[in-house]
C-alpha cells in the first residue's frame, strides 16, 4: 500500500465522520491508523500466503506440514479491520455510498493486484 492510498483512506474516512459530525481527532485517529495497519498486515500476509501457499513445510529431514502463520494473520487483521469499522461508525452499505475512496474499495483493489 503506498502513501497515496493510506492518503485517500484516511482523508474519505474523516471526510465521512466530519460529515456525520461523529468525527474525534484523538479517538478516531487511532483507529484510522489501526485500520491502514490492518490493511497493510492483510497485504503483506496475503503476498506470503501466494508465494508460500496455506501449508508450509516445517521439517528438516522429513517433511513436516503446518498451517502457514500468515493465515491465522490475514484471518485476525480481517476480524480487526470489522471490528474498527463498527467502532467508527461505519457500515459496509453506508461507507459504499458515501465515501469518495472508501477503505474497503481501497482494500479490495489492493488485494486483487
Amino acid at each position: 500500500m503506498d502513501d497515496k492510498q493510506v492518503k485517500n483512506i484516511k482523508s474519505g474516512v474523516i471526510k465521512l465522520l466530519k460529515k456525520k459530525k461523529q468525527y474525534d481527532k484523538e479517538t478516531d485517529d487511532m483507529l484510522i491508523d489501526s485500520l491502514i495497519f490492518n490493511l497493510k498486515l492483510i497485504e503483506d500476509s496475503k503476498a506470503d500466503i501466494l508465494t508460500r501457499g496455506t501449508m508450509v513445510n516445517i521439517g528438516k529431514e522429513v517433511p513436516y506440514y503446518q498451517v502457514n502463520f500468515s493465515v491465522g494473520v490475514f484471518h485476525n487483521a480481517v476480524k480487526s479491520i470489522n471490528q474498527i469499522l463498527k467502532q467508527l461508525g461505519i457500515e459496509k452499505a453506508r461507507a459504499s455510498n458515501e465515501l469518495e475512496q472508501d477503505p474497503m474499495q481501497a482494500f479490495n483493489e489492493f488485494m486483487n493486484n
